[in-house]
């Protein structure tokens, strides 16, 4: 009864807040394919990633924006480390943490603004509803929040950086998630469905100019279809450790708002140029080594941009992932 009670309440936390605001606030890229729902008892998961993103263009709505007039600068882009830490209290039940670092932030007009420095951290906890052992279908649930790992604005030559090139939202957030998952293992394929809703609390009055500043909530939804390379027998050996994953994924950003710290007149005010919906086809190459070493490489194509008003756009991002599963009870545990 208490799973089912779960289940349900974060269904509507999910799904009933899909059409309110909706963005996902800077410093939490996804981290690769291994976030995939709670690991065993006694197994921590470890997970190093790197990733590169650029952006060179400008969209009005979901149309290419091509004039010079109202472009604030010219191109952006940012290389960012993280780490993601999972351990299991019991087959049904992990604690999860994830936090990175910008090794540089940067968006450029005549000049560039780089931002640099730690981002956020997520704390959740995930627990396992229901898992069919003889079907291979299993459905988590996860909550948490968001920690920022800095708590005073970035300043570069006496001048506060703008939102966008700061590398935390200094505010902290809470974080909802849920993981289906189902498994064809005669035909080495698996399908699962990932969805994650954070909500944004508003910064400190002093992180941005004397002003409290709200990057609207994130909604991200995924779908993953991974299949399990197999060659004919005489080169199964170049096969047998190789997967190929295919993910595609919407992200909703919701209107970003700030309020002047004024007491007499104080009044939330929507960014006009903020919130989008970008659809992603993610492909992915996945390498097993020693069955406990996983490697993988993600390309981040958008086939599909609508941005509230003219903001610039994703144009491409890949990511680098390395994971290990470390077993302390000294033998392998079968989930319950």
């Amino acid at each position: 009864m208490i799973r089912k009670t779960f289940f349900i309440l974060l269904l509507i936390f999910l799904f009933g807040k899909i059409n309110s605001q909706c963005f996902t606030s800077p410093g939490n890229p996804i981290g690769g394919n291994v976030n995939m729902g709670v690991v065993n008892k006694n197994m921590f998961r470890v997970s190093s990633f790197y990733k590169y993103s650029y952006s060179g263009r400008y969209f009005f709505g979901d149309e290419l924006y091509t004039e010079e007039k109202g472009k604030t600068f010219k191109y952006a882009y940012y290389n960012y480390v993280g780490a993601m830490i999972a351990y299991g209290i019991t087959n049904r039940l992990t604690f999860e943490t994830e936090f990175g670092y910008f090794i540089n932030k940067t968006r450029a007009f005549a000049t560039a603004e780089t931002g640099y420095g730690p981002s956020n951290a997520l704390l959740t906890a995930k627990y396992q509803l229901y898992n069919n052992t003889d079907s291979r279908f299993e459905i988590t649930a996860g909550a948490g929040g968001k920690i920022p790992l800095r708590h005073s604005a970035q300043i570069n030559d006496g001048i506060v950086l703008a939102p966008e090139a700061q590398s935390s939202a200094g505010a902290y957030g809470l974080v909802a998630q849920s993981y289906i998952i189902k498994e064809f293992p005669f035909q080495a394929i698996r399908i699962f469905f990932i969805s994650q809703y954070e909500h944004n609390l508003p910064s400190t009055p002093d992180y941005y100019e004397g002003k409290k500043y709200s990057f609207g909530d994130a909604l991200t939804v995924s779908l993953f279809f991974t299949k399990h390379l197999h060659l004919p027998p005489a080169l199964d050996w170049l096969s047998q450790n190789w997967t190929v994953i295919l993910q595609l994924r919407n992200e909703r950003k919701g209107k970003n708002e700030f309020i002047s710290t004024d007491v007499e007149n104080p009044q939330w005010i929507e960014v006009p140029n903020s919130g989008s919906s970008v659809y992603f086809a993610s492909p992915q190459l996945n390498y097993t080594l020693n069955s406990v070493w996983n490697i993988s490489v993600t390309f981040d194509i958008p086939i599909y941009q609508h941005y509230e008003m003219k903001q610039m756009a994703t144009d491409y991002a890949f990511n680098i992932n390395l994971s290990k599963d470390i077993d302390l009870s000294g033998k392998y545990i079968p989930k319950e």
